[in-house]
């Protein structure tokens, strides 16, 4: 997504917006399997494509994290930490090979952002659902309620669940609202960008033809 902006696609431009439709509907069709629905042979496709969504279930955390429930919670929390650190890595890593090697090209910071900004939109949709897990209950027979995600987690009358919603809320106020405010900032104001920041901002547009806006 750090290739220099063309009305004409390149076949790595191609492959890539396939692959993101691909990994967009496939994540779509994960969601299918967090309804309410008894499905029936569908059900286990569904649940096979759980992983992309961040489902514990489909990543199988538990046996690597075998501590409580809000431990794994705590640990997808910091997915989007973890991709700034990521791309932070990279960066710096790019600048020091490139004092150190002269053939070596470093990372600018407008491909860093632009990097960081493809990052976190490819996993948006993976912390859209980790938000809301907290609040999808169900009820158990003896009448309370336990968490869909984990079963073991009474919802709203335990410490384990308020921790998680409040990790959740975190995430939504420090992470998706920020998000969506600044894409939608940016989609608005693309026209007017030049340069360095219609780079910085590529992820969000390069899917569209310039003299087509």
């Amino acid at each position: 997504a750090n290739d220099p902006i063309s009305s004409h696609v390149s076949t790595t431009l191609f492959f890539s917006l396939v692959l993101g439709i691909v990994i967009t509907t496939v994540q779509a069709v994960a969601l299918l399997d967090g309804l309410q629905i008894a499905w029936r042979e569908q059900g286990d496709l569904f649940g096979s494509f759980t992983f992309l969504v961040g489902s514990p279930n489909g990543l199988r955390i538990e046996c690597v994290l075998t501590g409580a429930a809000e431990a794994v919670f705590i640990a997808r929390c910091m997915l989007p930490v973890l991709c700034v650190f990521s791309v932070l890595f990279i960066y710096f890593m790019s600048r020091l090979t490139a004092l150190l090697s002269r053939s070596s090209k470093p990372f600018t910071r407008t491909t860093a952002q632009n990097t960081l900004g493809q990052t976190l939109h490819t996993v948006f949709i993976v912390i859209a659902v980790l938000v809301v897990q907290p609040l999808r209950c169900y009820e158990h027979p003896n009448g309370k309620h336990g968490m869909s995600s984990f079963p073991q987690v009474l919802c709203w009358e335990t410490s384990e669940h308020t921790i998680m919603v409040t990790c959740g809320a975190l995430v939504g106020i420090f992470f998706l609202v920020p998000f969506i405010v600044a894409c939608i900032w940016a989609m608005y104001c693309a026209p007017t960008f030049k340069g360095s920041r219609l780079l910085r901002w590529r992820f969000l547009i390069y899917r569209f033809r310039p003299e087509k806006w």
